[in-house]
């Protein structure tokens, strides 16, 4: 079976692209640090492809045997353009995107997308159906509940604690509880001698690479 990453599978197309790849190369061959001695590496198979190809190309040559000595060419030729692109361009410098392009390969992304540091925080709400437990459903602003994270978030980090008054803007200071999740909801699970209590919390996420984003409004909850 061909490999279908960047050499066409129909022969016709395949000879097309050939042709195209090996003319461009003997243009760039200079430019891409390489001599003549290794492009004739290609340029014997190339010739054994192109009268196979010829002849099993003819009405008037085709024969099974023909046939079979196109596709033996063929696969000979494709093995050796393979290992000279693995080889000679893959990791060559001056083989730019630009350069694949014109040379018919495909042309890699070599920069992944940069992460995000979350500049937001989730949004929340709070279910108390459950007895000795709060679930916190959170969500980026204004999307559904339980909706999916922001891009490059993975997860949140939360602060909490039972107090008898509210606590003051230094959330790290007075909620003294922390966790961390990656799937709404959270789950805060409770003593019988809780209930009635109230648990103040405050959200902010936390992207793949750790950077945090800003505290969310500190919110609250009695124990059910």
């Amino acid at each position: 079976m061909r490999n279908h990453d960047y050499i066409p599978s129909g022969d016709e197309r395949f000879h097309s692209w050939q042709e195209t790849f090996m003319a461009y190369l003997i243009e760039r061959l200079a430019a891409y640090g390489l001599t003549t001695e290794e492009y004739d590496t290609l340029a014997a198979p190339q010739a054994e492809w192109r009268t196979a190809w010829e002849v099993a190309n003819n009405p008037a040559t085709r024969t099974s045997p023909a046939t079979l000595a196109k596709d033996n060419a063929r696969n000979a030729y494709e093995h050796t353009l393979r290992a000279f692109v693995r080889r000679y361009l893959n990791e060559n410098p001056a083989v730019t995107g630009p350069e694949r392009e014109k040379l018919g390969l495909p042309v890699y992304k070599t920069e992944r997308t940069p992460v995000p540091v979350p500049t937001e925080a989730p949004s929340f709400e709070v279910d108390t159906s459950q007895i000795r437990e709060l679930h916190i459903h959170y969500h980026p602003a204004g999307a559904k509940r339980d909706g999916a994270k922001p891009f490059g978030v993975h997860g949140v980090e939360l602060r909490w604690a039972i107090l008898d008054a509210p606590p003051s803007d230094d959330i790290e200071t007075d909620l003294l509880h922390s966790s961390f999740d990656t799937r709404s909801p959270i789950v805060l699970t409770f003593k019988e001698g809780q209930r009635g209590k109230t648990v103040y919390f405050a959200l902010r996420w936390e992207n793949t690479r750790g950077d945090k984003g800003p505290w969310g409004d500190i919110g609250s909850s009695i124990i059910p």
